[in-house]
């Protein structure tokens, strides 16, 4: 994944704790969180090897 994308992760995960939309007006339009979520499970791999990358793996 291209560093310029680092803030899409946590933007998601924002949106989902929240209970705003994943989607965007612009991308994945009417495409609900059940929808929208299993597409990006290679974002969120990314984001965890990166976190144990610099703090260990998890327990």
């Amino acid at each position: 994944m291209s560093p310029e994308y680092c803030w899409l992760a946590p933007l998601m995960l924002t949106r989902l704790a929240s209970g705003t939309p994943v989607g965007s007006a612009s991308y994945d339009v009417g495409g609900d969180d059940a929808t929208v979520l299993p597409r990006r499970i290679g974002l969120f791999g990314h984001l965890v090897s990166w976190s144990e990358q610099i703090l260990g793996p998890r327990a």
